[in-house]
């Protein structure tokens, strides 16, 4: 989770939140009741995923940049 969040752009440990979303998405356990409760593929359970994650590391991306920005607007108004 870290390497992704890294590569990403995000600084620092990523948000607890978004470790917690790469568990549960990566997680046998959600892949099988996908598979059996939606009749889903491995490879569409992958997929969905996939656009799921980034969706969530996007997000707090755009949060971690929104809280620096406003850090360094309350240091300096210039």
């Amino acid at each position: 989770m870290g390497l992704a969040w890294r590569t990403a752009g995000g600084i620092g440990d990523p948000p607890e939140t978004l470790t917690l979303t790469f568990a549960i998405h990566l997680s046998g356990f959600a892949t099988h009741a996908l598979m059996n409760d939606f009749d889903q593929t491995p490879t569409q359970i992958g997929v969905l995923t996939a656009d799921i994650l980034k969706m969530s590391l996007d997000r707090a991306l755009q949060a971690q940049r929104a809280t620096s920005a406003s850090r360094v607007t309350a240091v300096d108004p210039d």
